[in-house]
């Protein structure tokens, strides 16, 4: 049996951001009763598919094949609401 060809491509960077986002309440509400919600905060780990001063888009997954370049559940998140970026290691 020979060798078999690797045809993946090479694996993207993957990085957990933390970012925080708005918080909403549904229904009818008085404007007399004080409200005040936190914000939640998120954590998001993905593929790093673009990075620029506005935003980052994370995949959840990625097509492997060399030919392939498709990507699939594709988040961004604006860089005004990111508290941290790292890049994970494994």
């Amino acid at each position: 049996m020979g060798k078999q060809t690797d045809h993946r491509r090479p694996r993207p960077k993957i990085y957990l951001v933390e970012w925080t986002d708005s918080c909403t309440v549904g229904g009818w509400r008085r404007t007399a009763e004080p409200y005040m919600f936190e914000p939640s905060y998120c954590e998001t780990v993905g593929y790093l598919v673009n990075m620029d001063e506005h935003a980052i888009t994370l995949a959840l997954s990625r097509g492997a094949d060399e030919c392939s370049s498709e990507w699939c559940d594709l988040m961004t998140i604006p860089m005004a609401a990111v508290t941290s970026i790292s890049e994970l290691r494994f």
